[in-house]
């Protein structure tokens, strides 16, 4: 069994380093330090509606989209239309807004190196049981590559039983997901 270790077992895979997990690195020190991307890391940005937790998205799988030719990105945006994110790809080169971004043909804008990322983006609300068998669909899709699930709003996930705590919901159905 994968979940059961004996002891020595475990000391074994600390001392030998099987324990550690790859870190991608965003070459922002601040965030590689206190918010490493591993392959175990769940990462939770929090903050009120327009404190650009999506740009801050964004701006993270754009750093480690260019420096890693073997990520995958499931992006469950469940507010922002598929366009409007791209559009946020391109705001960061351009330094347009969404709103001026929308007033002109910009399709021509998107960056090369956006183009040939692998993401692909569900833009419906679902629940949390949803996500996750979509996101393991998703990771055996793409076997030899790192997948990050990003959930653009948590608060956006339909409840699967009314009478349980969401937040409980959410915590056990990701826990199931190691």
């Amino acid at each position: 069994d994968e979940h059961s270790v004996s002891m020595m077992d475990a000391i074994n895979n600390i001392e030998t380093g099987v324990v550690n997990h790859k870190e991608y690195k965003i070459d922002i020190p601040t965030l590689d330090k206190y918010m490493p991307v591993t392959t175990q890391s769940i990462t939770v940005i929090g903050g009120n509606e327009g404190s650009f937790k999506t740009k801050l998205m964004i701006f993270i799988m754009r750093k480690l989209l260019k420096n890693y030719d073997n990520i995958s990105v499931l992006w469950y945006s469940m507010e922002d239309p598929s366009d409007k994110i791209i559009r946020g790809f391109i705001s960061q080169d351009e330094f347009l807004t969404d709103s001026e971004l929308r007033h002109l043909d910009y399709s021509e804008m998107i960056p090369k190196d956006v183009k040939k990322f692998d993401i692909q983006f569900v833009t419906k609300s679902a629940t949390i049981k949803e996500i996750g068998d979509d996101y393991e669909r998703f990771r055996e899709s793409r076997d030899d590559r790192f997948c990050i699930l990003i959930i653009d709003n948590v608060m956006k996930i339909i409840p699967m039983n009314f009478k349980t705590d969401p937040d409980l919901e959410i915590l056990r159905e990701v826990e199931s997901w190691n």
